[in-house]
């Protein structure tokens, strides 16, 4: 998976480039397009009262969308809110927080 970011600082998108197989997992709303290879399945994470606490307190999003490829292709990603973006490495031996 290949990440390019445009239109940066104030209204950055980015474009993920699926390889076969491969998913990515996003807030509901945060697509802006898809290829036609794409499939897309929303789900309450956690269940519905972790969901429902995630969305109430957290200000996030109730329900989580997963998109999938058998053939890749790309996704279009923005944020909510006017901002900038940036890509980070995440690694399980390196714990991260982000605010």
């Amino acid at each position: 998976m290949r990440f390019d970011i445009a239109h940066q600082p104030s209204y950055a998108i980015t474009t993920a480039h699926l390889d076969a197989g491969e998913s990515i997992q996003t807030e509901g709303g945060a697509m802006v397009s898809m290829d036609s290879g794409i499939t897309i399945e929303t789900k309450a994470k956690g269940g519905i009262l972790k969901s429902l606490g995630r969305s109430v307190f957290g200000g996030e999003s109730f329900f989580m969308n997963t998109y999938r490829t058998e053939t890749g292709g790309t996704i279009r990603l923005a944020p909510s809110l006017p901002g900038d973006m940036m890509v980070l490495d995440i690694h399980p031996e390196t714990p991260i927080k982000l605010q």
